[in-house]
């Protein structure tokens, strides 16, 4: 009788499992796992470079997103508008300076947002809201941004950490960004070279844009920064014929200079003589673009 019983207990639990496998199964991943939230893309670093060409149009574009583990099933309207200055002042303080130039906010007549609001389309997690920059008013020099923050979704919360995205406009041009610079520099008398004073230099060298055909770079190797530009730094201009015209930036005596611009292999082969004190050097260089 209780060996019946057991049996019994058996056949019965073997039934109760059969039933259950028969029952659609489902994958727990289908549905959310976290509250989805919508933010700014890159508010979560401290400034945001976003690249402006001097030879387009001065457009660039923000990103805002909804998190979580699935697609939205509906469209998202987001609306932005500017934030506080908080955590543009917070980051000059830990990072500069007093001697250094801060971060301050773009003048809103610099800029242009043809509507502050985008739409997260159904099915995707993301959106991109344009604006434009009058570049003629930004300078190589000037450490402006754009302090941004999410006003009001149509669905979903706003995220409620790193809230505020700081958005940096950084100039560019078709030569600008990281090079490998090769050059000699001899001391010169009676316009010939003494090759005793012959002094080599490699190192990384980067050209900042200055307008749509001239970049900037540093003579020496001193720390890239704008306190050292007015006396350390020249401008390079690429004519028309990939000719280059060499000439000091503010301080730096450049007499004369040239070269040429090769746009398949992106180098630069120039020369500049400048003086210094009562005594005139030559330099010759490549610059080599960085991959």
């Amino acid at each position: 009788m209780k060996i019946d019983k057991y049996f019994s207990a058996m056949i019965f639990g073997a039934a109760l499992m059969g039933m259950a496998s028969c029952e659609p199964q489902t994958d727990p991943l289908e549905k959310e796992q976290y509250q989805k939230e919508v933010y700014l893309v890159g508010a979560a670093q401290d400034i945001q470079d976003k690249e402006v060409s001097y030879a387009g149009d001065g457009s660039l574009y923000i990103s805002a997103a909804i998190g979580g583990t699935t697609f939205p099933d509906k469209d998202v309207q987001v609306t932005i508008g500017l934030a506080s200055e908080e955590k543009m002042d917070l980051y000059n303080y830990k990072n500069l300076s007093a001697d250094d130039v801060k971060y301050q906010s773009l003048p809103t007549e610099w800029y242009n947002f043809p509507s502050w609001t985008g739409t997260i389309k159904a099915g995707e997690v993301y959106c991109r809201i344009p604006l434009t920059i009058n570049t003629e008013k930004v300078h190589a020099d000037s450490l402006y941004v754009i302090p941004l923050r999410v006003v009001s979704t149509s669905a979903y919360s706003v995220v409620q950490k790193d809230t505020v995205l700081l958005v940096h406009p950084k100039m560019v041009n078709d030569y600008s960004g990281s090079y490998t610079f090769e050059g000699t520099t001899w001391q010169l008398k009676d316009g010939e070279k003494i090759n005793s004073t012959a002094s080599a230099t490699t190192t990384i060298r980067n050209a900042t844009a200055l307008n749509a055909s001239t970049i900037r770079l540093f003579q020496k190797v001193v720390l890239e920064k704008i306190g050292n530009v007015a006396a350390n730094t020249y401008n390079i201009s690429v004519n028309a014929d990939n000719t280059l015209t060499v000439t000091g930036y503010d301080k730096l005596a450049i007499t004369d200079g040239g070269g040429t611009y090769n746009p398949s292999t992106k180098v630069f082969k120039f020369w500049y003589t400048n003086t210094d004190g009562n005594k005139t050097y030559r330099t010759e260089a490549t610059l080599t673009k960085s991959k």
